[in-house]
Order: structure tokens, then C-alpha cells, then sequence
């Protein structure tokens, strides 16, 4: 069973802390997740990045999340609050209005 997570997202009820395997897949933009009972969830990224990044900033975010951590951005998106989680880890605008 395939589910695809994007602009209609299709959250399983139960939590999915039990990945077996996961692929970043630049050719689709997906990251696949295979679960341990056999489910493969696909998280569809440019939908999900449309779905929560405000800014630039946060598509970066994102972005290095998905080549650098999968797993932190499948769980992430899966069972986090992307935008509780991007709106405290990027800072912007300029440098004397971050202080």
C-alpha cells in the first residue's frame, strides 16, 4: 500500500516509529519511508515543502533535512509540526533585526 503525502495529506492514524529502510529519491522528489510491516509511505517533497515553508529560509531547511537527516524529515512530517519546528530553527531578515 502506497500513500502519498502532499497537498492532501493522508495521515495513518497509528504513529510510525518503526521505519525499516528509507530512500531519497531526487528522481521523483520523494522520500520513500518502508515501514516494518511491509507499508511503503511516500512523501511526496515539493508538496510538502509548498504545504509548510513560508520562505526561502524554510525550503532550505527542508531541503537540507531531506539529503542530510531523511529520517529526521520523514518523522518530521510523519508525526512532528513542521511549522512549529521551521518557525524555530530559521532565523531571517537582516542582520541587525536578528538580534
Amino acid at each position: 500500500m502506497l500513500k502519498e503525502f502532499g497537498a492532501a495529506f493522508d495521515f495513518i492514524s497509528e504513529p510510525v516509529c518503526s521505519f525499516s529502510t528509507l530512500a531519497c529519491r531526487s528522481d521523483t522528489g520523494c522520500v520513500d519511508v518502508w515501514l516494518r510491516d511491509g507499508r511503503i509511505i511516500s512523501i511526496n517533497c515539493t508538496k510538502a515543502e509548498a504545504a509548510y515553508a513560508e520562505n526561502m529560509y524554510q525550503r532550505s531547511e527542508l531541503d537540507w533535512l531531506i539529503y542530510n537527516d531523511p529520517a529526521a524529515y520523514a518523522e518530521l512530517i510523519m508525526e512532528g509540526d513542521p511549522k512549529e519546528y521551521l518557525e524555530a530553527v530559521t532565523q531571517y531578515g537582516l542582520p541587525n533585526e536578528m538580534q
